[in-house]
C-alpha cells in the first residue's frame, strides 16, 4: 500500500491493489517496460531481436537511474486478481510527492486505474501530507498528458532533468514566481 493512504474505494471495487516491488518482479517489469516503449521503435527498421535487446538495455539504464536519482522512492507493483498489471513509483523525500513512474499493461489502460492512483496522491495533498504532486510526462505521450490535465495538473516552466523531452506538471498548480 502507499504509505500515507490505503487503497481508494474505486481501486478496491476494481479489485486493484499495490504491493512493494521485489527482485522477483523484474521479468514482469521488463515486459511492462517493453509494452510501453515498443511502438516507439516501429519505424526503426530494427528486427524484433534488436528491439528486444535495445529495450532490455534501456530498462536496465532506467532502473539504475531510479536507484541513483531517487534513492528514497517507493516502488510498487499494481495488481488485479493477484496478477501484476503495472507499476507506480513515488518519491516522498521532499514536501512534494513526485510521481516518477506510472505504467499499466495495454489491456488495463483507459480503465480508470491510473486516474484512481493519481487521485490517491492528490488526496495526500488535500490531507496536508504534501504540498503538491509533481510528475514529468513525455511529449510523445499525449494520452498521459490528457489524463493529467483532466485531473487538474498544469505544465510548469521547462526544468531539468529533460527539457524538451518531457513536460513537468504539478497539482495543484504552483503560483507563478516573481517576474524577472
Amino acid at each position: 500500500m502507499l504509505r500515507a493512504l490505503g487503497p481508494s474505494a474505486s481501486l478496491t471495487l476494481a479489485g486493484v491493489s499495490l504491493r512493494a516491488a521485489v527482485d522477483a518482479d523484474r521479468p514482469f517489469l521488463e515486459t511492462l517496460y517493453r509494452s510501453v516503449r515498443w511502438d516507439e521503435l516501429a519505424s526503426s527498421g530494427w528486427t524484433e531481436e534488436a528491439r528486444l535487446a535495445f529495450l532490455t538495455s534501456q530498462f536496465d539504464f532506467q532502473q539504475r537511474h531510479y536507484a541513483i536519482a531517487l534513492p528514497g522512492a517507493e516502488f510498487y507493483v499494481i495488481e488485479a486478481e493477484s496478477r501484476p498489471i503495472g507499476r507506480i513509483y513515488v518519491d516522498r523525500t521532499t514536501s512534494e510527492l513526485h510521481l516518477a513512474e506510472l505504467s499499466l499493461l495495454p489491456q488495463w489502460r483507459g480503465r480508470g486505474v491510473g486516474g484512481a492512483l493519481v487521485a490517491m496522491l492528490q488526496d495526500e495533498v488535500r490531507a496536508g501530507r504534501a504540498t503538491c504532486v509533481t510528475l514529468n510526462v513525455e511529449r510523445t505521450n499525449p494520452g498521459a498528458r490528457r489524463l493529467y490535465e483532466r485531473l487538474g495538473f498544469v505544465a510548469t516552466p521547462d526544468a531539468l532533468p529533460y527539457p524538451g523531452i518531457s513536460i513537468e506538471m504539478a497539482w495543484p498548480a504552483r503560483p507563478a514566481g516573481p517576474a524577472s
